[in-house]
C-alpha cells in the first residue's frame, strides 16, 4: 500500500515550478514587446507620450486602476483601503477649491 502512494506522490506535477517557468516566459516576452509596444503608441525619445489626459489624472488612474486589481485578486480589505484614500484626497480638494474660489470671490465684491 505504501508503494502505491510513494508512487502517486512521485508521478504529481509540480504546479508550483509550471507556474514559475509561465510567469518567467511572460516576463520575457513582455520585456522584448515594450519597444514595440512604445513605437506603436507613438512615444518620443523625449518621454513625451500623447495620452490625451492631463498629467495630474495619471496617478488618480494608476491608484484606481491598482484597486480594480487588488478587487480582482481577492484582496478586497486593500482595494476598500485605496478607494477610502482616494475619496478622502478628493473630497480634501473639492474643500479647497470651495475656500479658494469663495476667498476671491470675496475680493470681487
Amino acid at each position: 500500500m505504501r508503494t502505491v502512494s510513494n508512487q502517486k506522490r512521485h508521478n504529481m506535477v509540480n504546479h508550483n515550478r509550471m507556474y514559475s517557468a509561465a510567469l518567467a516566459t511572460l516576463g520575457v516576452i513582455a520585456a522584448m514587446s515594450a519597444g514595440l509596444l512604445l513605437f506603436l503608441t507613438g512615444v518620443s525619445m523625449s518621454g513625451s507620450a500623447n495620452t490625451h489626459l492631463p498629467d495630474p489624472s495619471l496617478p488618480w488612474i494608476a491608484a484606481i486602476l491598482l484597486a480594480i486589481a487588488f478587487t480582482a485578486t481577492g484582496r478586497t480589505r486593500t482595494a476598500v483601503g485605496i478607494a477610502i484614500g482616494l475619496a478622502t484626497v478628493l473630497v480634501v480638494c473639492v474643500v479647497l477649491f470651495f475656500l479658494l474660489v469663495s476667498a476671491l470671490s470675496h475680493n470681487f465684491r
